[in-house]
């Protein structure tokens, strides 16, 4: 799954190719998953052939992803429009920017992916290069005000484990080289995250331990920086963790596999 969306009762979550999540509470329970259009006090949802969108009250225009993760979000805050590729084009309080897919165009602000090479030791924006795995995705360009760095738990940890791998290492130096600068002075959040492996107890559990294997980190290559580390077990998944016929979905696991950081700009 590259994008999309994901409904849990009456939130949904819009998954766009470039690592943005947006998620809406439409305070209505949403019966069918697939269809239908359900309409609150909070606004309207439209859900229509793998594709979603959300009219808030209010608003000048509607939040829409479609099933390849493209689209369009609007809050009070700004507009983004990301393409099929990741590209994502930003209208905020910043101005208006221009983000490829591969993180290196922005005159304002750079998003994008970074990639660890095949030896598990270098860090690289933008560029895979051969061999090289995707381990971490991060975006400021965001509408909302907040800056978002997802990292990829199959470079961090060895499975099951919550220490961290030299890769994984190296993957939060590089985190932490992106957001040196624009995080001083702010606090934080790291979340752990899980896929729907295992009992809810024990995903919470190994979410916490490898969100604060993070934070120990970051401490050591940001010194001063203020944290809050928590988890969200199994219970924010950004893919499904099992196919529509109820089989596994390894693919969508190893997204919902992470551990995010973000802060308010």
């Amino acid at each position: 799954m590259r994008g999309g969306y994901l409904v849990e009762g009456s939130k949904v979550t819009f998954v766009y190719t470039n690592g943005v999540r947006y998620v809406v509470d439409t305070g209505a329970e949403i019966s069918d998953p697939k269809q239908g259009t359900y309409t609150s006090p909070r606004g309207t949802l439209t859900l229509k052939g793998g594709r979603a969108s959300w009219q808030g009250k209010g608003q000048s225009g509607a939040s829409v992803v479609d099933a390849n993760g493209a689209g369009t979000i609007i809050d009070k805050t700004g507009v983004i429009v990301v393409a099929k590729d990741g590209s994502t084009a930003c209208a905020n309080a910043q101005g208006l920017q221009f983000v490829g897919s591969d993180g290196s165009k922005g005159p304002a602000a750079r998003s994008g992916a970074f990639y660890i090479d095949k030896d598990g030791k270098k860090t690289s924006i933008g560029n895979p290069g051969p061999g090289a795995k995707l381990a971490g995705r991060y975006t400021v360009c965001n509408v909302g005000n907040t800056t978002a760095l997802d990292l990829f738990d199959d470079v961090l940890f060895d499975f099951d484990s919550s220490s961290l791998t030299p890769a994984g290492k190296a993957a939060v130096k590089s985190a932490a080289e992106t957001i040196r600068e624009s995080s001083k002075g702010k606090t934080l959040k790291i979340v752990g995250h899980t896929d729907s492996k295992g009992t809810p107890a024990r995903n919470l559990q190994l979410g916490k331990q490898r969100a604060q294997a993070v934070a120990d980190e970051l401490k050591r290559l940001i010194p001063g920086v203020k944290l809050e580390v928590s988890s969200a077990g199994q219970t924010q998944p950004v893919a499904p963790n099992v196919t529509p016929d109820g089989s596994d979905n390894p693919e969508g696991r190893a997204k919902n596999r992470r551990v995010t950081i973000t802060y308010d700009n």
